[in-house]
């Protein structure tokens, strides 16, 4: 009797429990995934099974996103999904996982019933960016300034999808909007060195180049050499 008890998955989601509250994350960790594997498991055991997982000296970062993707869809609640979701999405940035990262930023944003910021369409532009989905970066981007017309990063980050797309002007007149908002942003200066560049104008390129390094630039060096010397 007293062994088949202890075989109860609910022994074993209080057994991880109490071994989590200890600090024995290994052994806590072993607990939860005996849980995951029985009917009961829930957003809560794969939720702590990531957890411990995260605690135990060289976890696998990638088991630690599985699991918490499956507690994202074993959640009955938004606000708890929700907060999955922030803690895989820094996992999954660290791990440049970019595509999944805009998965999961459109459900944060249905499951918040678009109840979002600025930041969130910056962060999910960056995402789409970074996967190679300029079209739909340049939609998160438009929500941004929309919200936040005076923000320079924003103005410099639509200059920056349009170059990539190789709309030349509209990168031009964006990248100038960032420098009338904010003279002193060194990078804006740099896209516009850039932007110009591509536009066979040498001559002022270099000029913003340079000015790119008087406000600091870290990165524009090698331009200059390469373009300017």
């Amino acid at each position: 009797m007293a062994l088949a008890i202890e075989d109860l998955p609910v022994f074993h989601q209080l057994e991880g429990d109490i071994a989590f509250s200890r600090g024995e994350f290994e052994k806590a960790y072993d607990s939860y995934m005996l849980v995951n594997e029985s009917p009961i498991a829930s957003s809560e055991s794969y939720y702590f099974a990531a957890k411990a997982k995260q605690q135990i000296p060289g976890g696998n970062l990638l088991e630690i996103i599985t699991l918490l993707d499956s507690a994202v869809m074993k959640s009955t609640s938004p606000s708890d999904a929700i907060v999955y979701l922030q803690e895989n999405i820094d996992f999954k940035t660290q791990f440049a996982q970019y595509g999944a990262l805009v998965k999961d930023y459109d459900l944060y944003y249905y499951l918040s019933g678009g109840n979002v910021t600025d930041a969130f369409f910056y962060y999910r532009e960056q995402a789409k960016f970074r996967s190679g989905d300029f079209e739909g970066a340049l939609t998160d981007i438009t929500s941004e300034i929309t919200i936040a017309p005076d923000n320079a990063i924003y103005q410099a980050e639509e200059g920056s999808i349009y170059l990539r797309m190789q709309e030349l002007q509209k990168a031009q007149q964006s990248i100038e909007k960032a420098i009338a908002l904010d003279p002193d942003f060194a990078s804006s200066h740099r896209l516009l060195g850039v932007c110009l560049l591509r536009q066979e104008k040498k001559s002022e390129a270099c000029n913003s180049f340079a000015k790119a390094k008087e406000l600091g630039d870290p990165v524009v060096d090698k331009l200059i050499k390469e373009n300017c010397e």
